[in-house]
Order: C-alpha cells, then structure tokens, then sequence
C-alpha cells in the first residue's frame, strides 16, 4: 500500500536537477520543467517535493513581467533546495498511499517514508513517537508525549521573535525543539518517526507545503535539513485546541514564572568577588548570573533541571523562590555542598525558622555574612508582587559548608 517512483524516472529526475543546479544561468521554461518533475514526486516523495520547490518558483515570479524566454540565474536558496532534494530522491521513496493522519491514529503505527532497503539497514528499527507544541506571544513549549518520556521543553522568544506572526511562532517551536536535541542529545531522536500534534493549521500546512515567504521558507527548510541531520522525520497532525494534549502544551507556552527573582548585578558582584561562585542553582536563561546554571525546566544552556534531583557542583549562589527556601534549608543540611544563600528576613514568614532562631541568630550550619538591601528584579515583567524594585526589608546574606558533615 505504498507509491514508489520507479528507477528510470529517479533517473530522469536526478538528470534534470543536476543539469539544473550545476548551470549558471538556465532558462527559464527548463527550470520550470525541473520544478515540475519535482513536484510530481509528491505522491511518492511526501511533503519534501512541494517544500524544496518554493524557491525555485520564487525564482520564477520574474516571468510575469519579463515573458518566458528569458534566461535567469537560479537562487543559492533554490540550488540548496534541489540538491535536498537529490539526495532524497532514493532514500524517501515510497510513502503510503494513505498518509493523511487523523486524531484516530495519533497513537498507532505511522508508517517509514524511507526506502525497504534503507528502513532494514537501520541499526534499530524506527518507532512511533508523539510530540505537541505551541507558542505564545512570549514563549514556545514542546512535549514528548509518550509516558514513558515524559519530556517538556520551554524556550522563551527574543524581542524580535515575539514580535513573529502566530504561525512563525509556531514554526519556531518545532525549530528550537530540534536544534536542541541536536545541539544536546542527537541520539534521543535517531531513527524516530515523530506525529508532530498542533492546533495551528498554518504549521501543517507549513510542513507540508513550504512558504512563498522567505523568511518563512528559511525556517521550514532547515526543519528538514535537521531531522535529515538527526535521521528523524516528522509529520505535522492538527488537533482542535480542546484538545488534551494540546492543552498541556498551551498551558505550559503561557506560563509566566513570576516566582523567579534576582538581585541587581552590582549587589551579586560583590558577592561574587568575595566566594568565587560556580554555579547558579536556581536560575533560568533570562536571569543566570553565572554561566552554570541549573533551572527549573528545561533551558538553552542549562547544567541541570531541577535542582533538588541534582548535585550542586562548586562554591554555589542559591537565590530561590521563597516558597522553596523550606525545601533548601533542608538540602543544604542533608547533602554535601558549599556556597551563599540570600534569604528575606521576615520573622512572619513560614521558612524564616528554618534558618534563625526565635532570638534572631541564625541556625548552624549557616553562618551570617551580612544584611544587605539589593534591587529585586523578577522574570517576565512581574511588578506586582513584594519582591521587586526597591524593598524596604532586608535579606540575610548566609554562607554555609556541609562537605564534611
């Protein structure tokens, strides 16, 4: 039940491209003869065979004006595209004559776009395996859903990415996702075939059909060219936004951790000249003062996640959210570690026994550096609570040493 182009036409078709992209100028009737041939590999091919002629046509738009007849230079874009393409031509033939995904089949066996011979020689053969995205005006959020990964990733936008229209955001969701596993761990992808589910028709009709825009396409064909990297493919499925997978992903996208806090950089470097610090325990990409951080979820750049499951490394500066100064008060005294922890002095608070006395003297094994009274600054605009901007209370500066305990 699969559609394969058969070889003497993956000859013609391979003859055409190399003719095309090994010519300087072409005409412009014989480039769009190639593009077509291109595209009529759609049934056998998939999706690449649409997504790897947008430039080209692009390239063509000069014929409304300029006839026919003319001779044109092809595109860098348009060349990288076909050549794509070239070395897709055998590897991806043969796609199911069926391959519309529906809600129904999100958890059964999607189907091998690569070749019998190719899909035997692999090492391991190709799961099924489910991934969810989405964006908001500020953050993009991916999930691995199957149970037994329970993976999240979370990337939060540049200025200039957030200012993206909502379908370019959500391109950029499935793009930081895979330049993350390539950048960290190529090998949790290798071999996989990904249903990619999404709420936006936009990105399925991205995927599977490539842009007239640019900067869009740009996007789209490095999509292809990472799970190429990462020998992965990917096959976008629209799901209504009621959706439970999608809620879990929407949730996470607008999420804004108006928990996390720092002190201004003047205060942290006197800190910091003082111990040395190595590492940053709770910090995210937005916030870190050192460049070993470990944050909450997922971020670029991250030593860790979570860092009650992981070892603090070094002399370490811990600036958490005060709901959790409970829970690092006791890691601190469980665990070997050394390093400063800034704690509010609210007599009132439910964590301030955990580090002083009912006399105010701090509890051993923290030793009292000094008071200090820094500039809050909290993530993602959080003005409205009591940690941020000038604070009329004082934070305890406490060192502590529990490598020999």
């Amino acid at each position: 039940m699969t559609l394969h182009l058969p070889p003497r036409k993956i000859t013609k078709v391979k003859d055409l491209i190399e003719s095309c992209i090994n010519s300087t100028y072409v005409k412009a009737k014989f480039l769009a003869k190639v593009l077509g041939n291109v595209v009529a590999c759609s049934l056998s091919h998939g999706p690449i065979a649409r997504v790897c002629t947008r430039s080209g046509y692009c390239d063509l738009a000069v014929t409304e004006e300029q006839g026919w007849n003319i001779t044109l230079s092809v595109s860098r874009y348009t060349v990288d595209e076909l050549r794509f393409f070239l070395h897709a031509l055998e590897l991806m033939n043969g796609m199911p004559i069926q391959s519309n995904l529906t809600d129904v089949r999100v958890d059964t066996f999607f189907p091998s776009p690569i070749s019998k011979k190719d899909f035997e020689a692999q090492p391991r053969h190709p799961i099924n395996a489910s991934m969810a995205s989405d964006a908001s005006n500020f953050k993009v959020a991916c999930k691995w859903l199957e149970k037994d990964k329970n993976k999240v990733w979370t990337f939060t936008l540049s200025e200039l990415e957030a200012g993206c229209s909502s379908g370019e955001r959500e391109l950029l969701a499935v793009l930081k996702c895979l330049r993350h596993f390539q950048m960290t761990n190529p090998t949790l992808v290798e071999g996989l075939n990904f249903i990619w589910a999404t709420d936006s028709e936009n990105l399925v009709s991205f995927i599977n059909k490539g842009s007239p825009k640019w900067y869009l396409q740009r996007k789209i064909f490095e999509i292809y060219q990472l799970c190429k990297s990462l020998k992965c493919t990917l096959e976008p499925l629209h799901l209504l936004r009621e959706d439970e997978r999608i809620k879990q992903v929407d949730g996470l996208s607008k999420y804004r951790d108006t928990d996390n806090w720092s002190i201004d950089a003047k205060s942290f470097e006197d800190l910091h000249k003082e111990f040395g610090f190595d590492t940053d325990a709770f910090a995210d990409s937005n916030n870190a003062r050192i460049r070993r951080f470990i944050s909450k979820n997922f971020e670029p750049g991250s030593y860790a996640v979570d860092a009650f499951s992981n070892p603090w490394p070094g002399m370490v500066w811990v600036c958490p959210p005060t709901s959790l100064l409970k829970r690092v008060a006791k890691r601190i005294r469980l665990s070997p570690c050394k390093g400063v922890v800034l704690v509010p002095v609210w007599p009132a608070s439910e964590f301030y026994n955990d580090f002083f006395s009912a006399h105010g003297t701090v509890k051993d094994p923290f030793v009292l550096i000094r008071y200090i009274s820094p500039y809050i600054f909290q993530n993602e605009n959080a003005t409205d609570t009591a940690l941020f901007g000038v604070t009329l209370f004082k934070f305890a500066v406490l060192y502590f040493n529990t490598l020999n305990n």
